[in-house]
């Protein structure tokens, strides 16, 4: 395994801002890296625009599938090519600022206790615009223990932390990660992989805003679709519907960890405090109802 950084990108139908998203890349002030693009039988110009991308710059590579694999498994595929000492997915309309690499080698390389790395987001629109910023989301670095693990499953899931799965990887540890929890099919399963790797070797996230997450676009994502589910008031949110198999696969995400009883009682005490929620909405809506 070589120095520098291995990044894939996982691609469907992405041809309305994955120049863009290459461009940003191709800005970065880090200078060694790969970027392999994998086009999951795009049925609109993914792979001709990427193929110009490849054929002007010898470190992206093109390789389309003759047939839709699934999301999943598209991102273990790149992963699988990874032959740098660090590794990161990269969605193929996101928007990442010039320092962006650079910082989060740079902080893995001064914390060798710290597998991951991030940086402050912000989401923006079609067109660029900024919605939506996290300032929360630098607090919950720290090294594997139990604080936290902790804080990373008592942040509310609205408030940004699924796109820690964006994060640079040490290669070892996100292989690692895949193997033993991978994304598993429920809702959540980026936030159960984020964890997977924060419980074996810690996190880094430098506050300064270095990446934009594109939030209205087509993308190729592992997250299960939330359609039909049905969130629970007051919890910060995660769907009632999904909650036993979001829980479980929590719970495997930490096996053989110190963390196992811990991730246990915390994901209880959330979906105790969820519930409860409930009723009390549950009862000001009936008085509501009572006085109208």
């Amino acid at each position: 395994m070589t120095s520098g950084v291995s990044i894939g990108m996982p691609v469907r139908n992405g041809a309305s801002h994955i120049a863009t998203a290459i461009r940003s890349l191709q800005g970065q002030l880090y200078r060694d890296w790969h970027l392999l693009i994998s086009d999951n039988a795009s049925t609109d110009a993914t792979a001709a625009i990427c193929r110009e991308f490849a054929i002007r710059d010898e470190r992206i590579s093109l390789v389309v599938q003759k047939f839709d694999i699934g999301a999943a498994e598209n991102f273990r595929f790149v992963l699988s090519k990874a032959r740098q000492e660090y590794f990161m997915w990269a969605a193929a309309d996101d928007v990442w600022d010039p320092q962006f690499m650079d910082a989060c080698v740079s902080a893995l390389v001064a914390r060798p206790d710290r597998g991951v790395a991030f940086t402050g987001i912000e989401n923006i629109d079609a067109n660029g615009h900024v919605l939506r910023r996290y300032p929360q989301l630098a607090g919950l670095g720290g090294p594997p223990s139990f604080l936290t693990v902790a804080r990373f499953l008592l942040h509310p899931e609205i408030l940004g932390k699924a796109n820690l799965v964006y994060g640079l990887y040490r290669t070892t540890l996100c292989r690692d990660v895949m193997s033993q929890v991978g994304f598993p099919a429920c809702w959540g399963s980026d936030m159960v992989f984020v964890l997977g790797a924060i419980a074996r070797a810690g996190l880094y996230i430098e506050p300064k805003v270095l990446f934009q997450k594109r939030v209205d676009a087509s993308r190729e994502t592992v997250s299960a679709p939330e359609a039909k589910l049905r969130f629970l008031p007051g919890n910060g949110f995660f769907p009632l519907d999904a909650y036993p198999d979001y829980r479980a696969s929590l719970l495997v995400a930490v096996r053989g960890t110190r963390f196992e009883l811990g991730t246990q009682a915390i994901m209880k005490y959330r979906y105790l405090r969820a519930v409860l929620a409930a009723r009390v909405e549950a009862l000001r809506a009936h008085a509501r109802s009572r006085f109208n």
